[in-house]
Formats: structure tokens, C-alpha cells, sequence
């Protein structure tokens, strides 16, 4: 069977679960294997292939988290990412990878647009003075 006649089934089953705006599938291991995609990615996990999606997932879940704001250490560290001119997935990753820490990306994010506010800021204040003078 095909992937698109497949996930006909699993939609006429009742299988489509609406929570709020967002819908998804409840699926069974066995609905999984029956799509080729699936069933191709777990061939080559059980042969011992690991895939990199699969780690850097597994990664991010088994990662620590912080449910507050982060520790002026690792604020630092991201400061200087930033600073650096690095992208948000890569400042991601690279906390991930030393620290073994998921970082939020909105908060990332947050603090990136305040870097950039900052910046336009001292910019903007160093330009009026030069014409004050």
C-alpha cells in the first residue's frame, strides 16, 4: 500500500485527533511500519544506522532544561554568541552540544531583537552627539 492510501485509512478511521487550531494522527507502532518512510528509517535504526535527525532529536530530549530564566553564566555565553553574529540554530546547537542544555528558542530569540534594539540604540546615540559637536 501506498503512504497516501494509507493515511486515508488512518483518516477515515478516526485516527485524526483536533486539539484546538492543530490536528495530528494517533498512531500505533504497527500504522507506522506500514508507511515506507517509516519503515525504511526503522530498518536502519534496528541495523544500527543511526540518522541524524534521530540523534539530534533523542539529544534535545534527553538534554537539560531550565523552566525559568537561565543562569547569568549561560546568558553570558549566549551574549557573546550573539555578539559574534552567530545564527539562533547555531547558538542552539552549540549549547546542546558543550553543556548538554536545550535552550528555548523564543527566548533566544527575546534576547537576540534586545541585542539588535541595543545596538540601533548606541548607534543612533553616538551619531547625534558627533552632530551636536
Amino acid at each position: 500500500m501506498e503512504d497516501k492510501e494509507i493515511l486515508t485509512t488512518l483518516t477515515q478511521n478516526e485516527k485524526v485527533v483536533f486539539i484546538d487550531e492543530f490536528w495530528g494522527l494517533k498512531l500505533t507502532q504497527k500504522d507506522i511500519n506500514n508507511f515506507k518512510t517509516f519503515s525504511e528509517a526503522t530498518k536502519l535504526y534496528k541495523l544500527g544506522v543511526r540518522l541524524y535527525r534521530y540523534n539530534l532529536m533523542k539529544k534535545l530530549i534527553e538534554a537539560k532544561k531550565f523552566s525559568s530564566h537561565w543562569p547569568v553564566w549561560l546568558g553570558k555565553e549566549i551574549d557573546d554568541h550573539i555578539k559574534k553574529g552567530l545564527s539562533s540554530t547555531k547558538i542552539m546547537r552549540l549549547i546542546l552540544t558543550k553543556y548538554n542544555i536545550t535552550i528555548r528558542s523564543g527566548g533566544l530569540y527575546k534576547r537576540i531583537r534586545k541585542y539588535k534594539m541595543l545596538k540601533k540604540i548606541t548607534t543612533i546615540g553616538i551619531e547625534s552627539t558627533a552632530l551636536v559637536l
